[in-house]
């Protein structure tokens, strides 16, 4: 038997299989290079190493440029439950001096503020010339 590959609904690499379709699996034609790619359009996504991280400077100019204020991510970290996850989340916003695209923190507040990966993706891009 050959091997296939497996996404699921949103494009996530799901992983290889003999013979039997996981339950909700949609096949593609190979594996992704980098966990972090998605199915999308019939092709894989650029894998993260394609983002280069941003400087604290060119991620909060990308958001406003985005018409993003940088105080809207500090008011969506105040929202967070309090405990450990929220504390990390402000010290990484307040004093990080580079971020990676695929930090959870990126993910999660970017979620927060209504931005899909893609819209993500093209802002990061975008801030890398700034």
């Amino acid at each position: 038997m050959d091997e296939k590959f497996f996404v699921d609904l949103n494009g996530n690499f799901i992983g290889t299989f003999m013979g039997t379709v996981p339950e909700g699996g949609l096949e593609v034609p190979s594996a992704p290079l980098d966990a972090s790619q998605k199915w999308q359009n019939g092709a894989w996504s650029a894998p993260a190493e394609f983002f280069p991280p941003l400087t604290a400077r060119q991620l909060r100019l990308g958001l406003i440029n985005n018409s993003l204020a940088p105080a809207q991510v500090t008011a969506e970290i105040e929202a967070m439950p309090d405990g450990v996850a929220k504390e990390t989340a402000r010290i990484e916003w307040e004093y990080a001096t580079s971020f990676e695209r695929m930090h959870p923190l990126i993910g999660t507040v970017g979620a927060a503020l209504g931005l899909d990966d893609d819209q993500i993706d093209a802002m990061w891009t975008a801030a890398l010339s700034l």
